[in-house]
């Protein structure tokens, strides 16, 4: 098309030196503009023509192209997502937590029996002068106890979005969750949980929430935590940090992160940065993944569901 309007360029110009000619030569100034008039239909219709024909080759090409591959949306980057985009994955992620809840329960139910226990077997089968005809087994309590600290800055939103729609979902099989979320400080979303649907929470906490210029401060809401908050900490508690360890050259207070590791049952990292990110400009997630029991790089949707999987499985 391109090459097309070219051409037609360059006749224009080649008609406009043929009046000039036309007219050196002696040719009358209102039969050299009859000629120019004539040339011009000439030239339009010709126009006209090229164009039908660009437009049908094109036509036809893509109709013969094979239609290109959607790109998998639990394979995008989370960041580089469209809003175009977040209904369908909202969908997805409800119908992610429904699986992994069945998976998480299944293993529950397998693990109940958990191993034999030889004093509660030699006491149930003293009946039976000591023969072990009954086996006792311990039981194992598999349901884990989640502290969910997320980073809402602008690029995080729809990565604590997913992972709280995930989490919440799957309350069945999660003995206990506390949310929170921050920016500069931090904020204690549970109670949004515990009266309402996750849906209708999460939209709520999105709303009273609204992005901003705001300066990422971990370190602030660290300490706002463990004065307020470090009760909930506990040697059965997993502590999840959604983040990307950017902290606008703020304090880390990595001595707190120390304390959360210490005193909980594990602590890890949701990090949606690669590793060879860590440590560039304002990020501190290489000095926060030595005091961690784990790093999971969650830039994708399949990556977040695969760690929040992996967690229960741990549990």
């Amino acid at each position: 098309r391109m090459n097309s309007q070219a051409g037609l360029r360059q006749l224009q110009q080649m008609i406009d030196q043929l009046i000039e000619q036309l007219k050196s030569m002696g040719m009358s100034d209102e039969k050299a503009e009859e000629v120019r008039e004539m040339m011009q239909m000439n030239m339009d219709a010709l126009s006209e023509q090229i164009s039908n024909h660009v437009g049908l080759s094109l036509a036809e090409r893509l109709a013969e192209r094979e239609p290109e591959a959607k790109p998998d949306l639990m394979d995008v980057p989370l960041q580089r997502l469209g809003q175009e985009d977040i209904d369908q994955i909202r969908d997805e992620v409800r119908r992610l937590a429904a699986r992994l809840r069945s998976r998480a329960s299944l293993r529950q139910r397998r693990a109940k029996t958990g191993a034999p226990d030889p004093r509660r077997t030699m006491r149930s089968n003293m009946k039976y002068q000591g023969v072990p005809l009954e086996i006792k087994f311990r039981q194992r309590h598999v349901k884990p106890a989640l502290v969910l600290i997320c980073d809402l800055s602008t690029s995080m939103r729809y990565c604590v979005e997913f992972l709280l729609t995930l989490v919440y979902e799957l309350n069945d099989v999660v003995a206990k969750t506390n949310s929170f979320i921050f920016i500069d400080d931090m904020v204690d979303i549970s109670m949004e949980f515990k009266e309402r649907e996750p849906q209708t929470a999460i939209a709520r906490v999105m709303e009273n929430n609204p992005p901003g210029y705001y300066s990422t401060d971990l370190g602030n809401s660290l300490n706002t935590f463990k004065k307020d908050h470090m009760g909930l900490i506990t040697s059965k508690t997993t502590v999840i940090i959604l983040g990307d360890g950017r902290n606008n050259h703020n304090n880390p207070r990595l001595d707190i992160a120390q304390d959360l590791q210490r005193k909980s049952r594990r602590l890890l990292w949701f990090c949606p940065e690669a590793p060879s990110m860590w440590g560039t400009g304002d990020s501190d997630m290489h000095q926060y993944a030595p005091v961690s029991d784990g790093v999971f790089h969650v830039a994708t949707l399949r990556d977040l569901a695969n760690a929040v999987d992996q967690i229960l499985v741990d549990a």
